[in-house]
């Protein structure tokens, strides 16, 4: 089965080196928010709203990755390359993490680890991506066949 075309590319700005700038602000923003529920910030379940990062921001993972996805918006990064995603892990349970569109393909930014790692190699289940383009629709993302397809794929190129 053939593997969906990528989006195109939207234009940033040359001087900016998006691998440094994606891994800067995933540092950043895990190294200075204090992860807390909603039920602690806010008296309540799911509160979806950006954590900031500043000394005593506090915030659950959809938060920082709201955060993370602001603030690359603010530097630069086109909005319409950035993608929240809904993945799950046994040790973890739900989690939400930022997805960015790169020229190396799909990395995750993710409030568990300040390393960028391609979506395929995340270790997570994929449950439901928010369409790039900056859309507000969400789907449910290639099915375990595709994934596993894509995977091999990228390690023959790796290879190659």
């Amino acid at each position: 089965m053939p593997h969906p075309a990528p989006a195109p590319m939207a234009s940033m700005s040359p001087d900016i080196d998006e691998q440094q700038l994606l891994r800067q602000i995933n540092v950043r923003v895990n190294r200075i928010v204090r992860q807390a529920t909603d039920l602690a910030i806010y008296g309540r379940e799911e509160v979806w709203h950006a954590s900031g990062a500043y000394d005593g921001a506090a915030g659950d993972c959809e938060d920082m990755a709201l955060e993370k996805q602001a603030e690359l918006i603010t530097a630069g990064f086109p909005k319409s390359r950035l993608s929240l995603a809904v993945v799950y892990a046994p040790a973890v349970g739900l989690h939400t993490v930022l997805v960015a569109r790169t020229r190396d393909g799909d990395q995750v930014l993710d409030s568990r680890t300040p390393y960028l790692r391609p979506w395929y190699k995340s270790g997570y289940t994929w449950l439901s991506v928010q369409a790039f383009a900056g859309s507000k629709a969400w789907r449910q993302p290639l099915s375990e066949r595709q994934i596993a397809l894509a995977a091999s794929d990228t390690a023959d190129t790796d290879r190659s």
